[in-house]
């Protein structure tokens, strides 16, 4: 399933390698972006695989972004992994540039600002710079902003999310249970796997909702816990109500008085853990974002059925 999701994308960034595969211009950066679990690195690793069995061999070097703090770590680490390649391979790769890959290039964007990415935009601004391909989550202002040394000249390629379900399940019951269980999750392919896992663990699939809310809930125990009393007492009520919950119906399931329920609402709208069905009319209800996270707190679904 994920080789065929990949497949376009992986076509895509191969086509730009060969662009600047020319040792005679510089070659431009490229960016992998998708959201967390869009199969970001499992994309890096089968285009290692490809360009491997496609000659490229000891030309393409793979790091994990977290260890990375400014530009001089990447250059560094660059000039150590292309220099090695060099003596070990002597002439015969000459007519292929060296490749880095980056998983996780947030960490190196958020540990350092602008003047010290110049640096390494400034090292990869020449005809016999290594091609950088580094996946990142979003469109950040590392590469949005007009000032931002990544800001042009850059390949940007997107991990697609997934739209439709791909014919992946033997029956239609199965896919049916898949397509339910994504409705609580991101469409990635993280979500798709975790899906298949769980229909694949029974044949009932009363228990399906169950076992997905038994995964979240260590991390939604964090998530609740490091919030205040009051703002876990207003999801509460909202998860606890039978739609969207009105500012009316928040005030008598929480007891709170109207301004310290207004103050607490608008900091839930704002860390994005709910929002307002219409932002434009007063009054209007409000909704928990996350649907498991709702699952979870309504407690429905604690206890598998028998």
């Amino acid at each position: 399933m994920t080789d065929a999701i990949n497949t376009k994308t992986l076509q895509q960034i191969k086509r730009y390698i060969s662009d600047d595969n020319n040792l005679e211009h510089i070659p431009q950066p490229m960016f992998i972006i998708g959201s967390d679990g869009s199969g970001k690195s499992t994309l890096l690793y089968q285009l290692i695989e490809q360009l491997d069995m496609e000659g490229w061999e000891n030309r393409v070097h793979f790091f994990d972004g977290k260890q990375f703090f400014n530009s001089q770590d990447i250059i560094g680490a660059m000039e150590q992994a292309c220099q090695t390649t060099d003596r070990s391979k002597g002439e015969t790769h000459d007519l292929k540039r060296q490749i880095v890959i980056i998983d996780d290039i947030d960490f190196f964007f958020a540990r350092s600002d602008f003047n010290n990415q110049y640096e390494l935009r400034n090292y990869l601004n020449r005809e016999e710079a290594p091609l950088l391909i580094a996946s990142a989550s979003k469109i950040s202002e590392n590469l949005a902003d007009y000032q931002a040394p990544f800001f042009e000249g850059v390949r940007v390629v997107y991990v697609p999310s997934i739209k439709r379900i791909p014919s992946i399940m033997g029956t239609k019951e199965e896919g049916e249970r898949l397509e339910n269980l994504l409705q609580y999750l991101p469409p990635v392919v993280r979500s798709v796997k975790t899906a298949k896992e769980i229909i694949a663990l029974s044949d009932n699939s009363d228990n399906d909702l169950h076992e997905l809310v038994k995964r979240g809930e260590s991390l939604y125990k964090l998530k609740l816990g490091n919030l205040p009393v009051n703002s876990q007492k207003i999801l509460y009520a909202i998860a606890n109500s039978p739609g969207a919950a009105s500012l009316s119906e928040l005030k008598d399931m929480t007891g709170l008085p109207s301004g310290t329920l207004s103050t607490y609402l608008l900091m839930l709208v704002k860390s994005g853990d709910i929002h307002k069905t219409d932002t434009a009319k007063r009054g209007a209800p409000y909704e928990i974002n996350d649907k498991l996270f709702r699952l979870w707190l309504s407690g429905k679904y604690s206890v598998p059925r028998l």
